[in-house]
């Protein structure tokens, strides 16, 4: 209750809470290419949330270890698009030349 001009009124009352998280950046890089690899994580280490950035595998072909059913055809291109998704990256950064998603 407040008073205004001797009489009182009722004052409604709004809270919120806002939390922030950091953008999530998916890297795409080839998992052979040691130099992208290790540069990327020194980008990681100086950005904030960076530990929760993920590194994206990018091939053509899986590894046949990768294989759920001896029959499955995954495509390189599916795997991304789903790592993608499973960690909601905002961003996905193309460490990879000729790769598109």
């Amino acid at each position: 209750m407040r008073c205004e001009n001797g009489k009182l009124s009722a004052m409604s009352q709004i809270s919120a809470n806002i939390r922030l998280r950091p953008t999530r950046i998916g890297f795409l890089v080839r998992p052979t290419d040691l130099a992208s690899v290790r540069k990327i994580m020194r980008y990681c280490a100086c950005l904030w949330g960076g530990i929760y950035n993920p590194l994206i595998p990018v091939f053509r072909k899986p590894p046949k270890e990768w294989r759920l059913e001896p029959f499955e055809r995954l495509s390189g291109s599916d795997i991304a698009k789903g790592y993608i998704k499973f960690f909601d990256a905002a961003l996905p950064f193309h460490a990879v030349t000729n790769f598109r998603p």
